[in-house]
């Protein structure tokens, strides 16, 4: 079963330890069992991008490519799950990580051949004359909510052909927070007050830029049942 081992991040550890995070003795930080690996320095942006730019997938046939859409994978036969942190910001655990494709049908199709079924599709509203769907999908042990991590890809149903051989790319993380009203009070003018979440009964806010992460971090409050 693929699973997710860590995320790269082209933020400074340090970035992520002002947010309140806890930074672990080799720089990085762990969250739901998952590492975040950061490859940028408090004095420059690294040459490979912002926000999240890399993968380390769990992969014991060793039958995963080392570009997977247009994402930088590398892989490892053995996993040892780090334990799960509670931080002082709140973050618990991952609920989802979300990828940009402008070829759904393509990016689908991939991630298929590789053995991880797509779970669900559903139109996510309109935009222009496209409507913009999202395809999840489970990376991990669907009986194991402790290495289950759910992906979420984004595209339009209808595809512009001057852009459909292009590679995906990440685009944000949403982390659960047992207490989303302590975590916006950590935050203070971070974030903005917590509104009504896609998902019935949950609740959602978004941490600013100004907060110094090139990652789309949003924060929600636990599931009220399954997502897919």
């Amino acid at each position: 079963m693929t699973s997710l081992v860590s995320l790269s991040v082209a933020d400074s550890a340090s970035t992520w330890a002002r947010l309140g995070f806890v930074v672990d003795a080799d720089a990085s930080v762990t969250i739901g069992g998952v590492r975040f690996r950061f490859q940028g320095s408090d004095e420059d942006m690294p040459e490979s991008g912002k926000g999240l730019t890399g993968w380390t997938l769990y992969d014991p046939c060793d039958s995963l490519p080392i570009d997977i859409d247009g994402i930088p994978t590398s892989k490892v036969a053995r996993r040892d799950r780090p334990a799960a942190q509670v931080h002082p910001n709140g973050v618990t655990g991952i609920d989802h990580f979300v990828l940009r494709t402008h070829n759904l049908e393509r990016t689908i199709r991939v991630f298929e051949e590789l053995g991880m079924a797509c779970r669900r599709r559903r139109d996510a509203g309109s935009n222009g004359s496209s409507i913009t769907q999202q395809a999840f999908f489970w990376l991990g042990s669907p009986n194991d909510p402790d290495d289950r991590v759910v992906l979420e890809v984004v595209g339009q149903s209808v595809v512009d052909r001057a852009l459909k051989d292009k590679p995906s790319t990440f685009f944000g993380i949403a982390l659960v927070c047992e207490d989303l009203d302590a975590t916006a009070d950590f935050f203070g003018d971070l974030v903005k007050p917590p509104i009504d979440a896609v998902q019935r009964g949950r609740r959602i806010m978004a941490i600013s830029a100004r907060g110094g992460s090139t990652v789309a971090i949003a924060l929600m409050t636990p599931h009220v049942k399954q997502l897919i």
